[in-house]
């Protein structure tokens, strides 16, 4: 049975839901949001909020730092900035394998204290179908939500058909990538965990 698991989560990134197969069940704590359980902070007044983790009545909670949709907005020039980051980048250049891509969309990525554009999330349509066991970058943000560290995925990737990509402006790299929630991804070793709160 295939359970919906978050990929990429924090206190300003895009939360996507995933399709893993039984053995990847506990990426669902690898890039979990907040404090883990049992930090001073856990459960404390946070100055912004933190999406909680997935749960059996909450499959897929909202993400307070989602890119925004209202307010802050892309120009046509870093749209374009960020979409030659990308064909640039060599992550990307390996996964897709020449398979052609298409910008479906592009929204602001947002500092979580501040309306600043700190970057944008992409949404590339893929050609055909991508299979390959690859490292996914993604991110986790600290406990206060102002910075994050890149973290990395061990992951075989079936059939997705889409990514969703984030780029950072301030480094001009991308950062994060996640497959389409019709992709199979399966954990493969390597991981590092960080146990959700409830989760062994």
């Amino acid at each position: 049975m295939r359970r919906k698991l978050v990929l990429i989560a924090g206190a300003a990134a895009v939360a996507t839901a995933i399709g893993v197969s039984p053995a990847g069940s506990a990426l669902a704590g690898l890039l979990m949001t907040g404090p883990p359980e049992g930090h001073p902070n856990a459960g404390a007044a946070s100055p912004r909020p933190i999406r909680v983790p997935p749960a059996a009545d909450n499959p897929n909670p909202v993400d307070p730092g989602t890119p925004s949709r209202s307010g802050p907005t892309l120009d046509q020039s870093q749209v374009d900035t960020a979409t030659a980051i990308v064909n640039a980048d060599p992550f990307l250049k390996g996964l897709t394998r020449g398979n052609r891509y298409t910008v479906t969309n592009a929204v602001p990525w947002t500092d979580p204290g501040t309306d600043e554009v700190m970057g944008t999330e992409l949404t590339l349509a893929l050609a055909g179908p991508v299979t390959a066991s690859t490292v996914l970058p993604g991110i986790r943000y600290d406990v206060q939500g102002s910075s994050y560290h890149r973290l990395q995925l061990h992951a075989r990737v079936e059939n997705a058909t889409a990514l969703t990509v984030l780029v950072d402006f301030r480094s001009n790299a991308v950062v994060s990538v996640a497959p389409d929630d019709a992709a199979v991804v399966t954990e493969l070793p390597g991981n590092v965990h960080f146990p959700a709160s409830g989760e062994d």
